[in-house]
């Protein structure tokens, strides 16, 4: 940081003896990147900026309050938690003390933001840092944005000063090449997406700096490959979670209304927000909440056409249309999409029309490594009547040394078939054919397991009736076994009927029946440990608890079980009886 210190006028253009307090005068940005161009006081972000005054530490609300003092220690992990170190880094909690700096010119909120980030750029060295997290590709991006912001926000302020100033121009250039190099960039992960605003919004916020327009056309070309390669030509993002299709939306929304405040007009960065914008509400269920499929968490913005109105500057589009016409007069919305691995199937004619009674399926019709997948080739989630009956089982968190989070991903946390008992990964899977018929909805895909292949057919029949067939080839037809999971969702109650059939409660009187069309026997399994984890939920972020998965096991020499799960509501109570007249 020294070296670049003293290099910084020299590296300042087009007039190398330029001082920052010259820079002041220039033109203000049309609008900032991700952060609003005016900071506003909010009662709740000056609460959260007294906190920070007086040593009280809560980087994100998952976590609770410590009191390492201001600016807390570098160093410091006390969750043993990766996420956690990322937002230390990231530096994003100290926003809130901008904003109530807005309310408060005279409490000193801008000089104690600007005294933590001195603070981390002098304790947090490229090399030797305290922290593995310290130059991480994601925490970088997130503290270049930062700062990108708070330049146009200090440099007019009567808290300015030239010693601060050409600290954090000079880290700003050192982050700005950090994210050039290529070794750096995850050009298939949305943390390539936050690399490419954060190099963009370097690129347009200090045009002084000689390297500018070298920035600003290493994050065109990468965001043209970026979308290339990490949106399906239907508009899904290819990390196979719908949270992070969300997460990479309001990214590319908000970059697109970036670059056209600030006269770019990237045409394919436009069409690609409006693809992805078109399917996102097939990724939510009925009730507005995310499927937890991947590393998704389910919170969801209560109104998300407003979020995204407010990050583009455009009102939301409508849904995409369905794949292929209805083949049914009480058809709903079909929309499949091989490349990316989703087919999801509604009751209801329009995403936008649907309610909380509508049956909702989603199944993994293709799974293939990326960043945040599970292996989850061919399972499903079912919604229906208000609740979730098949549910998938989460993430809990992203330490892939927690024997949980390991159980999460795998393939026996899905509803999926195992074939001798083995889990799987990802191995040779395809999308084979997909149609609407009088019937009603259906996908058919295969993959090869490491001991036969699986074929799976779902037909989805409105309202409530959902056909499930497999057909299992084994590599070995001697002592071959085989079973289908169902992951439940955790308040149901399961009802052995028969050997065949088996019954899920809800608390409220509503059921889902599965019957099974060849011979078997079920087992439950409730929050076992051992001789493995089977049976267990993350909802969200560090929760975990007891659910059931219910497994089907098809008598000796079945190759082949349709199971036909059906969804029937509360019964209706009777109506009150009235006495007749009295005499």
């Amino acid at each position: 940081m020294s070296a670049i210190l003293e290099e910084l006028p020299r590296l300042l253009a087009p007039d190398p003896g330029a001082e920052v307090e010259r820079l002041r005068s220039l033109p203000p940005l049309a609008e900032p990147y991700w952060l609003p161009a005016k900071p506003t006081p909010h009662a709740r972000l000056t609460a959260q900026a007294d906190a920070l005054l007086v040593g009280e530490f809560r980087p994100a609300g998952r976590w609770p309050a410590q009191q390492p003092g201001f600016p807390p220690p570098w160093d410091a992990d006390p969750f043993d938690d990766d996420n956690w170190l990322s937002t230390l880094h990231g530096l994003e909690w100290l926003i809130p003390l901008v904003h109530a700096h807005a309310g408060d010119p005279e409490k000193g909120y801008l000089a104690a933001c600007a005294r933590a980030i001195g603070d981390w750029i002098l304790r947090n060295p490229f090399r030797g840092a305290p922290s593995r997290f310290s130059w991480h590709d994601h925490a970088s991006a997130k503290r270049l944005r930062l700062f990108a912001w708070l330049w146009e926000q200090y440099r007019g302020s009567e808290a300015f000063e030239p010693e601060f100033a050409r600290l954090l121009l000079a880290s700003a250039y050192q982050h700005s090449r950090y994210q050039m190099d290529e070794r750096n960039y995850r050009p298939n992960s949305n943390h390539g997406l936050e690399g490419i605003g954060s190099l963009w919004a370097a690129a347009l916020t200090f045009p002084f700096f000689a390297d500018a327009p070298a920035w600003e056309r290493t994050a065109a070309e990468r965001l043209e490959q970026w979308i290339g390669d990490n949106l399906s030509p239907a508009g899904f993002h290819m990390e196979q979670s719908p949270s992070y299709h969300w997460f990479v939306l309001v990214r590319l929304a908000a970059l697109d209304r970036f670059l056209r405040a600030n006269d770019r007009e990237p045409t394919a960065l436009a069409e690609a927000t409006g693809r992805a914008a078109r399917v996102w509400p097939y990724l939510l269920k009925p009730n507005g909440v995310i499927p937890t499929v991947g590393d998704s968490s389910p919170t969801a913005p209560a109104n998300w056409q407003n979020v995204l109105k407010w990050r583009w500057g455009r009102e939301a589009p409508p849904p995409a249309e369905s794949t292929a016409a209805p083949g049914r007069p009480d058809a709903g919305t079909f929309v499949i999409c091989p490349r990316a691995g989703y087919a999801i199937m509604l009751s209801s004619p329009s995403p936008a029309a649907a309610s909380e009674d509508d049956t909702y399926v989603l199944f993994r019709c293709r799974a293939f490594e990326s960043p945040h997948c599970h292996y989850d080739a061919l399972s499903f989630i079912l919604y229906g009547l208000q609740r979730d009956w098949v549910s998938d089982s989460g993430y809990l968190s992203y330490h892939e040394w927690d024997p949980r989070r390991r159980y999460l991903r795998s393939s026996r946390a899905h509803s999926v078939v195992v074939a001798g008992g083995s889990d799987f990964r990802t191995h040779t899977n395809k999308c084979l054919e997909w149609g609407r018929t009088a019937q009603g909805d259906f996908v058919v895909s295969y993959q090869d397991l490491p001991t036969a292949r699986h074929t799976r057919r779902l037909l989805f029949t409105p309202p409530h009736q959902l056909t499930i067939t497999d057909h299992v080839q084994p590599a070995r037809r001697r002592g071959f076994q085989w079973s289908q999971l169902f992951q439940l969702a955790p308040d149901l109650e399961v009802e052995i009927a028969s050997e065949v059939e088996a019954h899920l409660l809800a608390p409220d009187g509503a059921r889902c029946i599965i019957r099974q069309r060849a011979p078997g026997g079920w087992r439950v399994a409730r929050g076992e440990q051992h001789p493995r984890l089977q049976g267990w939920i993350s909802k969200s972020y560090g929760e975990w608890e007891p659910t059931t998965t219910l497994i089907f096991q098809p008598g000796p020499g079945e190759t082949a079980v349709e199971s036909v799960l059906t969804l029937h509501p509360p019964p209706q109570a009777d109506p009150p009886t009235h006495p007749g007249p009295v005499t």
